[in-house]
């Protein structure tokens, strides 16, 4: 029974993460709207005893911009991406879309980032052809990823 003991008191000191829905701070359905996306003054560390790997940013995404995500390693970019899913809680700062506070709605924890096709996804207008779109995802080394994936599901 001993050797279960550590993993016990393991769990029974892990912090509670935020509930998935929060009632009564429901959007309306047709929320977002507009798309735009503020980070205000944003802070993120992964975990409680760990330091801050962002600390103080913010940055407005308006209404039907893109925007990219660029920096070296470890300058915080998948964090970033981690926040807008709400994989990792803030510290005491806000991220706002069409003027909600994400915090005060939802914990968002589904893993599927896409809907309908990989390309419809890449290229939703279908401004391109496949050979430009299979060019694009040769460039970005995705292939290899898509490849790695398909032998895995086909096991």
């Amino acid at each position: 029974m001993a050797t279960y003991l550590p993993t016990y008191t393991y769990i029974e000191e892990l912090e509670r993460e935020a509930p998935a829905i929060i009632e009564n701070s429901r959007p309306e359905p047709s929320w977002p709207q507009n798309g735009v996306i503020e980070f205000r003054n944003y802070n993120m560390r992964y975990r409680s005893e760990l330091d801050l790997v962002i600390e103080d940013l913010s940055f407005t995404v308006g209404k039907n911009e893109k925007i990219g995500i660029a920096g070296r390693t470890g300058a915080g970019k998948s964090s970033i991406t981690y926040a807008l899913m709400r994989l990792v809680e803030p510290v005491n700062s806000h991220i706002i879309i069409d003027g909600i506070d994400t915090s005060e709605i939802l914990q968002a924890k589904d893993p599927v980032l896409f809907e309908e096709t990989i390309r419809d996804n890449l290229d939703p207008a279908n401004e391109y052809t496949d050979d430009e779109v299979w060019a694009a995802i040769r460039a970005n080394q995705i292939d290899d990823l898509r490849h790695k994936c398909l032998l895995e599901y086909r096991k």
